[in-house]
């Protein structure tokens, strides 16, 4: 009877061995999905006030921003949904000017990626003043800027 206790304790133990890493695994996405959606508004933000079209310096500063995002992107390889989601939360807190200039903004730094996947990446950036971390990006990367889209 006393070993048949045991070997039912030691069942049990086993059996919510699994819990507990799905457990774990739950509260590192959360903190990788707030950390994620934080470091992204950041960089939207900067972008906001930071990019004007058509301005003396903007392909520079437009070729940095995207290189941010796909650094971004390279060290959380978010889902699609957790980009539009993360952008939308963003330009809903802006008024309407404010949401006009942003669907330009965010369309040019998505575009700024051809710029900065060339052969000639490096040298722009060093122009715009960023090293980036994640350099070259992989194609998936540029996929991932598709869902910057308003």
């Amino acid at each position: 009877m006393k070993n048949t206790k045991i070997v039912a304790l030691i069942l049990a133990t086993l059996l919510l061995l699994p819990l507990c890493a799905c457990g774990k695994k739950a509260c590192n996405s959360e903190n990788t999905n707030a950390a994620l959606s934080s470091e992204l508004t950041a960089v939207l933000k900067d972008m906001h006030e930071s990019y004007f079209p058509q301005t003396a310096g903007s392909s520079l500063t437009a070729a940095r921003l995207a290189a941010q995002l796909a650094d971004l992107f390279a060290k959380y390889n978010p889902k699609p949904e957790e980009i539009k989601s993360t952008v939308k939360a963003y330009y809903d807190t802006l008024d309407a000017e404010g949401k006009e200039l942003f669907a330009q903004q965010i369309n040019d730094i998505a575009g700024s990626f051809n710029t900065i996947s060339d052969e000639n990446a490096l040298t722009v950036l060093e122009d715009a003043g960023y090293t980036p971390q994640s350099y070259p990006w992989s194609d998936e990367i540029g996929t991932l800027f598709e869902s910057l889209a308003i």
